[in-house]
C-alpha cells in the first residue's frame, strides 16, 4: 500500500509537471506571436508614415547644419565614426552642382533636396529621414529595428510632434526613434532631439562643420524657410 501510494505520487508529479511544462510553452508561443504581429505592424507604420511625408535620408550638409546648432548651444558628441556619413546608399544631397569652367564643377552653399531615386522605407536607412511634406500624423512608436531616426525642420515641413508612447521616461515619447528639430528663432539655429544620448559625428560631417560658419548655415536655413513659407514642404529639385 505504501509503495502503490508512493507511486501515485511520483507519477502525480511527473503528470503535473509535464503539463506545466506543456501550458509555458502554449504561452511563450502566444506571446511570441504576439511580439511577431506587433512588430510587422511597427514596420507597416514606419513604412506608411515615412511614405506620408516623402522621407529622403539627410543629406550631410543639413545634418551638419544640424550637429552645429547643436554644439554651438553645448551639446556634446556621443560617437565619432571611423567612416564618412555619406554614402554609396544616400539618395538626396544638399547644395547644387554649379559649372565653374568646361571641365570643374563648384558646390554652391544653397540648402535643398535632390531625390535621386524612391528611398527603401521598408528596410530602413543607417541615417536619419527627413520628411519632405508635412503632415498631421503621429509619429509611430517603434523599437529596435522598427524604430528611426529623423531630423525635422518644423517651418518648413510641419509634422505632429505629441508623443506615441504611454513611456513616461525622457527620451523614450516614441519608443527608441529618435526625433531631431531645428527651428530658426529670433535668427537663432536651435538644434534639439528626444533622445537623452548624445549624436554621432563623422569625418566628412566635421569638415563640412569647419568649412562653414554659423553665419552661412543659418543664412542656408533661413533660405529653406523663406522658400517654403505656405508650402509646407521642401523645395524638391530634379
Amino acid at each position: 500500500m505504501f509503495r502503490s501510494n508512493k507511486r501515485d505520487r511520483i507519477l502525480k508529479t511527473l503528470d503535473e509537471a509535464r503539463q506545466e511544462s506543456f501550458e509555458r510553452s502554449l504561452k511563450r508561443d502566444a506571446e511570441d506571436e504576439a511580439w511577431r504581429k506587433k512588430a510587422d505592424q511597427s514596420r507597416l507604420d514606419r513604412v506608411s508614415y515615412l511614405s506620408t511625408v516623402q522621407a529622403v535620408p539627410t543629406a550631410p550638409l543639413l545634418y551638419a547644419l544640424w550637429l552645429k546648432a547643436w554644439l554651438e548651444a553645448g551639446g556634446d558628441i556621443g560617437y565619432y565614426g571611423t567612416t564618412n556619413y555619406a554614402g554609396a546608399t544616400m539618395h538626396v544631397i544638399m547644395g547644387g552642382i554649379s559649372p565653374s569652367g568646361p571641365h570643374s564643377k563648384q558646390v554652391d552653399s544653397r540648402l535643398h533636396v535632390r531625390q535621386i531615386n524612391r528611398p527603401d522605407y521598408a528596410s530602413g536607412s543607417p541615417r536619419p529621414w527627413t520628411p519632405t511634406v508635412g503632415t498631421d500624423l503621429r509619429i509611430p512608436e517603434g523599437y529596435g529595428a522598427n524604430s528611426m531616426d529623423l531630423l525635422v525642420m518644423p517651418q518648413v515641413t510641419p509634422i505632429r510632434l505629441a508623443p506615441t508612447s504611454d513611456d513616461p521616461r525622457s527620451g523614450w515619447e516614441w519608443g527608441h526613434t529618435t526625433v531631431m528639430t531645428l527651428t530658426l528663432q529670433n535668427d537663432t539655429l536651435v538644434a534639439e532631439k528626444n533622445d537623452t544620448g548624445d549624436p554621432s559625428c563623422y569625418p566628412d560631417i566635421h569638415e563640412l562643420i569647419k568649412k562653414h560658419t554659423m553665419q552661412e548655415f543659418t543664412s542656408m536655413a533661413r533660405d529653406v524657410i523663406e522658400q517654403s513659407a505656405g508650402h509646407g514642404r521642401w523645395r524638391i529639385e530634379s
